[in-house]
């Protein structure tokens, strides 16, 4: 009988404490779990973790052109700037041919070199006569024309953005070349470094771009100098 009695007491107080505990609605559950604040330790770091992600991504880029086995005409207009007495314009006319996509041969061929007499050239000449009435000038024999051979090395694609919205797909080579070039009396060679762009505008004729130097043999009357000039270059190039 005391057993029945502590039993039913058990279950009274039980009773009593499950009244008097507050009831959780399941909305209050979830906003509970909302406030629950995240543990930042496992986030990647900036710095460290999300670069190592990407470090072995690599994006190539698509070549604007196959360019092995094709004949190329590429005319460009050149001018050098040095301390010459006289500046060189010249129309340079080259047929080639792309070995393959990072070589290109070209036969170069100048018909014609237009002379410019620069500033100091005309001051010298306005000084004083000689006591032997001789005048005094700067004197280099001029250019006529001249023929070689240029190669182009191209390592290197990609595309440029021009403007906000344009993107044109580009080659930027190394540009080798040695040349006959012929005076009005003597001959001599004259050898060139360059770097260039190319820019590819269509399928068939883009624009192309290039500055380098070039070490030229030039005549002083019956001497022979090497001078080193630097050039700017600049034209087209057809594919066929």
């Amino acid at each position: 009988m005391i057993t029945i009695k502590y039993v039913l007491l058990f279950l009274s107080l039980s009773f009593f404490v499950q009244a008097q505990a507050p009831i959780q609605s399941p909305n209050v559950d979830s906003k509970e779990k909302k406030r629950v604040s995240l543990d930042r330790s496992l986030e990647p770091s900036v710095s460290e973790e999300i670069s190592s992600l990407f470090e072995n991504v690599v994006a190539v880029q698509r070549k604007a052109k196959v360019k092995s086995g094709k004949f190329l005409f590429a005319p460009y207009l050149s001018f050098d700037f040095s301390d010459s007495p006289q500046t060189m314009y010249a129309m340079n006319l080259n047929l080639g041919y792309a070995a393959g996509e990072f070589w290109e041969i070209y036969f170069n061929y100048v018909p014609s070199y237009i002379n410019n007499e620069r500033s100091i050239a005309k001051k010298v000449r306005l000084l004083p006569a000689y006591p032997d009435g001789t005048v005094p000038f700067l004197y280099v024999e001029k250019a006529k024309n001249s023929y070689g051979i240029e190669v182009n090395w191209t390592p290197v694609y990609g595309k440029d953005s021009w403007g906000p919205y344009g993107i044109i797909r580009s080659d930027t080579f190394l540009n080798i070349g040695i040349s006959r070039i012929n005076y009005e009396v003597h001959s001599a060679y004259k050898t060139k470094l360059a770097m260039g762009k190319t820019f590819f505008l269509s399928d068939y004729w883009n624009l192309r771009l290039q500055a380098g130097g070039s070490f030229l043999e030039t005549y002083n009357q019956e001497k022979k100098e090497m001078i080193v000039i630097g050039l700017l270059e600049g034209g087209f190039v057809y594919y066929f």
